[in-house]
């Protein structure tokens, strides 16, 4: 594989210097790997560091892609570090202390991989450079090479016999540019400071327009966005004759009279430099003002909903330092302005229309124009700020079709790679929160363009979308409280309204989808902390599907793309047993070091929380200082911690190991990266139901360089009550027993939660801990959870067993 890149194109603003494209073609043995093409962001200061993305491989006789698990491993030279990530659709790799720009890893070889998604390891031992697949050595390098040649390789896999092969990727950096080129990205990811992601393999189903083509359907006219006149009458019809949509309707008619008297918005920017919150309401008055007009014609909606229009194009601006304002209010305009079309003052609909344009399209074209981060991320920055332009554009589309057409095709362009992260199976990387905001986006765009254009591109086609709403279901537990990892609210404040899933119900055809959305619309519908239905919940309303349907779900669900599993003892009963486990990726976007962390719901209560999200205008939250924080540091949620240290901001913890019976369910994962920076060589977690289900095991194993201190630790609001190595919990008239089976002479202990401020307090939470009678280089720690107690312990197996002969010494596993 000679000459293997074609061309390296380099772009210098601003003291930035960018690889905007590269092409990579040649030969290995028998196969052709086609065009490839990557992406990467530098800035010219402090170390070295690309990121990659593969489009579009192809192999004779089957098809290349990435390989479709994570994978991560290091080569350690001195004080030098090189890490190399390999993900379904891109690669990073980052040297550090101001090392070469010319890394090497040696020589290329075909091997036979384990399984359909083989995890790739590069391991240095001595002077041999090895590769792993799964744990077996694949092959050795003769000579590492690690700072002479230039080249990197990557790990691709073919669908005919699972080959994997390890192909050349040649490299060029600039002469000069060598030792002070570094990533444009923090240590870590998150929604102000996030992490780059480069773009996916686009599908044959997707056939973006150019920016000459985009606008060759426009429906002519408005209304055009979302919802045509076609779907009002139909609306009108479902709220007579549907008792569940006309309590929506008479939801929305109480917000709107509230509305009526509200005094517009102000622009105020709040503690972390946003006016996110306040595009949020003019977007929420938007809908319910402009939807109530649409349904009855009553003008009193339409005049309220044109002064707060007004009033929003009239700020100085929507803040596009933080782009994700700009998209919302641009969304927000955009849906008045269409939809109210015809009864709002010419002159005002003048002045909106300005402001969508200049406050707006032009904003997100300066910041195409500047490489915005998001516009190749797969977060929900991509998904919100895209697909809240692009409504725009729609909005101007017939009076300003130029900017509207490149507007449009570079948002359009861009939504293929915030749409990967459902990839492959429909998990969400950020957790059921950012799902939420993201996938309403998405879904929004989506029916955007249907309706105006009559076509999506085949954006909705893209791999995961159709999975991705039983995923919401799946993290929900038995009372309706989802598994909050990552930056997601805590407990209650993430229940009800979720109109996306009536749009996923009506686009993939699933009716549990439109019963899941009446669910959630349904409780958005009471007090306290549920969040409220709106607009968009009538407006996609669907009647069908019934709660019967989860009977046929299966009871444990693995989204092994993200690493996350969910166990649960029955979907019918409100007091089933319901376990969410997190393993993943700590880069991942709004991550906290949490893996190996779960929650556990039984007899109606939640046991096992996790303490979720705190306040984003906490300094550094998104940059320096969030590793300090206690939610998002390790001993802040419920996994273990060695010698008091985080788990490694970078690591990768792979679910290595699932099962599902009748009788019992588990899953296993591998947390020995994140758990290397304080001397774990060897850590896995394991989470089961066991005995017909009726409890559940954690077990832990851990070894270690050094001895070091092992805390297990969980966060709970129940009473407790300690005996050695038995923990009792209470709460809501309902009883946990928790035991400890190992190590002999470990204790529980329990902790008080006091939360430095300006953190959010956690009142009513406490910490039960597991802890060992002195440091140790080897531990096994067993925990086994008992709704109401009284049974006898169980004969837990060795984490190796499980995929065997099943947790327990008794169960049966496939």
């Amino acid at each position: 594989m000679d000459n293997l890149i074609d061309s390296f194109a380099w772009e210098y603003v601003d003291s930035k210097v960018d690889v905007v494209a590269g092409k990579l073609s040649g030969t290995s043995g028998d196969s052709w790997l086609g065009p490839v093409n990557f992406f990467a962001r530098f800035k010219v200061q402090g170390d070295w560091g690309v990121l990659f993305s593969a489009e579009n491989p192809t192999e004779a006789g089957g098809g290349i892609t990435l390989i479709g698990s994570l994978s991560t491993g290091e080569l350690a030279r001195g004080q030098k570090r090189v890490e190399l990530l390999v993900r379904p659709t891109r690669v990073g790799l980052s040297l550090r202390d101001g090392e070469s720009a010319n890394p090497s890893f040696s020589t290329s070889f075909r091997a036979t991989a384990m399984g359909t998604h083989p995890v790739l390891e590069f391991r240095k031992r001595g002077q041999q450079f090895v590769i792993l697949a799964n744990g077996a050595t694949l092959g050795e390098a003769e000579d590492p090479g690690i700072f002479s040649q230039g080249v990197l390789y990557l790990g691709i896999i073919s669908a005919p016999g699972n080959r994997v092969t390890i192909d050349r990727l040649a490299m060029r950096v600039p002469e000069g540019q060598q030792a002070n080129v570094r990533l444009d990205r923090p240590a870590f990811p998150s929604a102000a400071a996030p992490v780059p992601a480069t773009a996916p393999s686009m599908p044959a189903t997707l056939s973006l327009p150019t920016e000459q083509t985009v606008l060759a359907t426009l429906r002519p006219g408005h209304p055009r966005l979302v919802a045509l006149d076609a779907d009002i009458q139909r609306l009108r019809t479902t709220i007579a004759t549907d008792p569940a949509a006309g309590l929506y309707y008479e939801r929305l008619r109480n917000q709107g009279a509230q509305m009526l008297s509200a005094a517009p918005v102000q622009r105020s920017v709040d503690s972390r430099g946003t006016i996110l919150e306040i595009s949020r309401e003019v977007l929420n008055r938007a809908y319910t003002l402009g939807l109530l007009y649409w349904l009855d014609g009553d003008k009193k909606w339409a005049d309220r909903a044109t002064a707060e229009l007004v009033n929003a194009a009239r700020f100085t601006d929507w803040n596009p330092a933080q782009f994700l304002d700009v998209a919302e209010m641009s969304h927000a305009l955009a849906v008045g302005y269409d939809w109210l079309y015809d009864v709002i003052p010419a002159s005002s609909r003048e002045e909106i229309r300005q402001a969508i344009v200049n406050k707006g399209l032009l904003a997100f074209q300066k910041a195409y124009g500047e490489k915005a981060w998001w516009t190749t991320s797969a977060s929900n920055w991509n998904l919100v700020s895209n697909g809240g332009i692009a409504i725009a554009a729609l909005a101007v589309a017939d009076t300003d079709a130029q900017l509207s057409r490149q507007v449009l095709a570079r948002a359009l362009g861009s939504m293929p790679s915030g749409l990967a992260a459902y990839a492959s199976d429909g998990g969400y990387p950020e957790g059921a929160g950012y799902w939420s905001y993201g996938t309403e986006y998405a879904t929004v765009a989506l029916a955007a363009l249907e309706s105006a254009l009559g076509t999506d591109f085949g954006l909705g086609s893209l791999p995961g979308l159709s999975e991705t709403g039983m995923y919401r279901v799946d993290v929900t537990g038995p009372s309706g409280v989802v598994f909050n990892y990552s930056d997601s609210g805590i407990n209650v404040s993430w229940i009800g309204d979720e109109p996306t899933l009536f749009w996923l119900s009506r686009r993939y055809n699933q009716p549990l989808l439109a019963w899941a959305g009446r669910r959630a619309a349904a409780q958005g519908m009471g007090t306290g902390n549920f969040k409220p239905s709106r607009a968009l919940d009538l407006l996609w309303y669907q009647a069908g599907g019934e709660p019967k349907e989860l009977t046929g779900r299966p009871l444990d669900t693995f989204y092994r793309d993200k690493h996350v599993a969910m166990l649960r003892s029955s979907w019918a009963d409100e007091k089933a047993i319901f376990a969410g486990f997190k393993a993943g990726d700590n880069k991942a976007g709004h991550s906290k070091l949490q893996l190996g962390s779960f929650v556990l719901d039984a007899l109606g209560q939640r046991w096992a929380v996790d303490l979720g999200s705190d306040n984003y205008g906490l300094p550094g939250y998104f940059e320096d200082r969030r590793w300090t924080y206690y939610r998002m540091r390790t001993e802040g949620n419920n996994t273990l911690t060695l010698d008091g240290q985080n788990q490694d901001p970078s690591a990768l913890a792979r679910l290595m190991a699932v099962g599902s019976t009748p009788s019992a369910g588990f899953a296993v994962a591998d947390l020995t990266a994140a758990y290397a920076v304080s001397g774990g060589t060897r850590v896995r977690r394991g989470i089961a139901l066991v005995d017909n289900r009726s409890r559940v095991i954690v077990r832990d194993e851990i070894e270690a360089a050094r001895p070091v201190d092992i805390v297990w630790g969980m966060h709970t609001r129940a009473e407790i009550q300690v005996q050695g190595d038995v923990a009792m919990l209470t709460q809501g008239g309902a009883a946990m027993e928790l035991r400890l089976l190992s190590p002999a002479g470990a204790r529980f202990e329990v902790q008080t939660v006091t939360i430095a401020p300006p953190q959010a307090a956690a009142p009513g939470v406490r910490k039960l801990v597991v802890r060992l009678p002195e440091k140790t280089a080897a531990a096994t720690i067993t925990v086994v959870f008992t709704p109401g107690g009284g049974k006898p312990p169980p004969s837990v197996a060795p984490l190796a067993d499980w995929g065997n002969s099943g947790p327990t010494r008794t169960s049966t596993m496939p």
